[in-house]
C-alpha cells in the first residue's frame, strides 16, 4: 500500500504543479523524488490524484479555448473554413504516436519508472535540447498544419520516458517548426488534455479491487488541490517565458538538475 504522509502529498504535488508545466520533467522528478522520499507503493492513486490536478489547471487556464473548439466543432462547421475544427482534428492526430506507445509498450515503460539514474540521463538529454531551441527563435512563423501536428505527437510520445519534459518537447519541437509562442503553448496544453486523460484512464483500469476504500481521502484530496493551485501558477509563468523566447532557461536548469542527480546515483 501506498505510504505517504500529507506533507509528503504537499511537496509532491507542489512538484507536480510546477514540473508538468514547466519544462522539467514532471515524471523524472517524481521518480527521483520518490526514491529520495523513500515512498514505497503497490499502486499508482498517487499519480492518478496528482495528474488530475494538474488536467483541472489546464482546463481552468484554457477553457475559453475549449469551449470554443468543442462549440464549433458540435456545429458541424466545415473543416477548411474555422480554425478550431481544424485544431480539433489536429489534436487528434497528435494524440495517436503517445496512445499507440501508451498502449502498446505499457509493461516496458513501467520498469523505466524506477531507474533514477536513467531519469537523471533523460533529464540532461531534455536540458541539451531545450538549449537547442535558442537557435530556432528567428524561425519563420508558420501555421498548424497536418505533419506539423504528428511531429508534435511524436515528440510527445517520446516524452512518455520518465526524464523527458513533455511540455519542453512539444512546445520546443512547436517553436522549431516555426509555430508563434503563443500557438505553441496552447496547442501543447491542449494535446495533453487527452494524453494526461488517457494515462490516468489506463492506470484506473489497471488498480485492484478495493485498493480506493484503504486511501486516506483527505490526503488525496490536498494533493489534487495543491497540484491544481501551483499548475495554474506555472503553467502562466511558462506562457510568459515562451513569449520572451526564454525557453531554454529551462534546458540550463535539467542540465544541472540531471548532472547533480546522476552524480548522486
Amino acid at each position: 500500500m501506498l505510504t505517504v504522509n500529507i506533507w509528503e502529498m504537499i511537496i509532491l504535488a507542489i512538484l507536480q504543479g510546477l514540473s508538468e508545466f514547466l519544462p522539467i520533467s514532471s515524471s523524472g522528478h517524481l521518480v527521483i523524488l520518490e526514491s529520495l522520499l523513500g515512498i514505497q507503493k503497490d499502486n499508482i492513486t498517487l499519480e492518478i490524484a496528482l495528474h488530475f490536478g494538474t488536467l483541472l489547471a489546464i482546463l481552468i487556464v484554457f477553457w475559453d479555448d475549449i469551449r470554443m473548439i468543442l462549440k464549433k466543432f458540435f456545429r458541424l462547421k466545415q473543416f477548411q473554413e474555422d480554425q478550431e475544427v481544424r485544431l480539433f482534428y489536429y489534436i487528434i492526430l497528435a494524440s495517436v504516436p503517445a496512445a499507440l506507445v501508451g498502449i502498446l509498450a505499457k509493461k516496458p515503460l513501467e520498469q523505466l519508472f524506477g531507474m533514477p539514474r536513467l531519469t537523471a540521463l533523460m533529464l540532461i538529454l531534455t536540458g541539451l535540447f531545450l538549449l537547442l531551441t535558442r537557435v530556432f527563435n528567428k524561425t519563420p512563423r508558420k501555421e498548424l498544419s497536418f505533419p506539423m501536428a504528428f511531429l508534435i505527437g511524436i515528440a510527445q510520445a517520446v516524452a512518455i520516458i520518465p526524464g523527458i519534459s513533455r511540455s519542453g518537447m512539444t512546445v520546443g519541437t512547436s517553436r522549431m517548426l516555426g509555430l508563434s509562442p503563443q500557438r505553441s503553448v496552447s496547442f501543447s496544453f491542449l494535446l495533453a488534455i487527452p494524453a494526461i486523460s488517457g494515462a490516468a484512464i489506463l492506470e484506473v483500469l489497471s488498480i485492484r479491487q478495493g485498493t480506493f476504500k484503504a486511501i486516506n481521502l483527505p490526503i488525496y484530496l490536498t494533493g489534487v488541490i495543491v497540484a491544481m493551485a501551483v499548475g495554474i501558477v506555472a503553467l502562466k509563468l511558462l506562457i510568459k517565458f515562451v513569449q520572451k523566447e526564454k525557453l531554454y532557461v529551462f534546458g540550463i536548469y535539467c542540465l544541472f538538475i540531471g548532472l547533480f542527480f546522476l552524480f548522486l546515483y
